[in-house]
């Protein structure tokens, strides 16, 4: 999915940087091969466990029997969605090796937000344990699970909690690959590389996860610290509290042997050996996200909430009136971000732009 606009030619891949574009321009819609000599910017945007309208799933039975065991329909068709993702990741990772890439490749595997809970876009999808869900400004909505694979990390099988924005990537890659990111001009993102790499001290320290001027939503991430400073408009306990995941009490434990078979595994070992893929239930841990279930989640009407991240990953504890200094330095960081802001060029839907006035297809419409 391109997703970034249409309208006009000079706003689709082809026009923004990339030489090969093979995919679908909108972000709603029901190769891998390249010259090895030569070094490469490959964007996959696997649509399989994404929805976009109310069609359910479409996913073989074959493969939604394979998670009957998970005692829930939605989990189950979920779960195939993924399953086909998976096949599919290990598809490139297979024509990567074929083709002498692999070795100097850097792979990002990420999200781009959290699970769609309710409405149109429902998947069976799952932001547990976290509080809300996607379109919300609570961590279920803004927080997403990303790893990268490279031969190139130094230091390897690690945990990173830094503070991270998409906007990194680019520099972020750039920087691997041997770029001078200073020639990027300005730009707001971070050069990550060496705190993936290295594991060295995280340079973002603050992320502004969104300022919506229409329903006056707004949060701000500093250090350990988010403020919200409204929920959305229309803010029910719905998107209040957390939602425990569908089909969770019957979880499949032996992800080492699932891992061993999946088709990527069949390429690391024809490259690396004979690895072993047995899970590090320490580290696995580590990156359990914990809450306690019986916290409480029941905020008033109105905020501003502060929560301490860290401490409280799930946005239990509402710490506004407890640190009122905190909160005036997050406020005083909102206020300079809003004062640079430029008003919102989003536009009403354009009939003239519907597929059928272009044979059926999504296409630019203002050339």
């Amino acid at each position: 999915m391109w997703h970034l606009g249409f309208f006009k030619t000079e706003y689709t891949p082809l026009k923004r940087g990339f030489d090969t574009f093979y995919g679908y321009y909108n972000g709603m819609v029901d190769y891998y091969d390249h010259t090895s000599g030569s070094p490469f910017f490959g964007y996959f945007s696997q649509i399989a466990p994404h929805i976009g309208n109310t069609d359910p799933f479409q996913a073989p039975e074959k493969i939604v029997r394979k998670f009957s065991y998970i005692g829930n329909k939605d989990r189950s068709y979920y779960a195939a969605m993924v399953d086909a993702l998976d096949e599919s990741v290990g598809a490139v990772v297979d024509a990567l090796n074929r083709t002498g890439m692999l070795n100097d490749t850097i792979i990002v595997f990420s999200s781009d937000n959290g699970a769609a809970l309710f409405g149109e876009g429902l998947t069976g999808g799952s932001s547990w344990p976290l509080r809300g869900y996607k379109s919300t400004l609570w961590e279920g909505g803004v927080r997403a699970p990303a790893f990268v694979w490279s031969t190139r990390l130094k230091k390897r099988r690690q945990l990173s909690r830094h503070l991270m924005h998409i906007v990194d990537w680019l520099p972020t890659l750039y920087s691997a690959a041997g770029g001078n990111v200073a020639q990027l001009g300005p730009i707001d993102g971070f050069d990550m590389w060496r705190a993936l790499s290295e594991g060295t001290e995280c340079p973002r320290k603050e992320i502004l996860h969104n300022v919506d001027p229409n329903n006056k939503a707004m949060a701000l991430r500093v250090g350990r610290y988010k403020l919200v400073v409204q929920a959305p408009k229309n803010d029910t306990k719905l998107k209040n509290n957390r939602h425990p995941m569908k089909g969770m009490d019957n979880p499949l434990d032996d992800l080492t042997r699932l891992r061993a078979r999946s088709r990527t595994a069949k390429v690391f070992k024809s490259l690396f050996g004979n690895l072993r893929f047995e899970t590090d239930k320490n580290w696995t841990q580590e990156a359990t996200v914990k809450c306690s279930p019986e916290a409480s989640i029941k905020p008033p009407e109105k905020g501003p909430y502060l929560f301490d991240i860290e401490q409280d990953p799930c946005e239990s504890q509402n710490l506004a009136a407890s640190h009122k200094r905190v909160l005036r330095v997050l406020y005083k960081k909102l206020s300079g971000y809003m004062s640079r802001m430029v008003a919102s060029r989003a536009r009403p839907a354009d009939p003239r732009a519907y597929p059928e006035n272009f044979g059926g297809v999504w296409s630019p419409w203002l050339d």
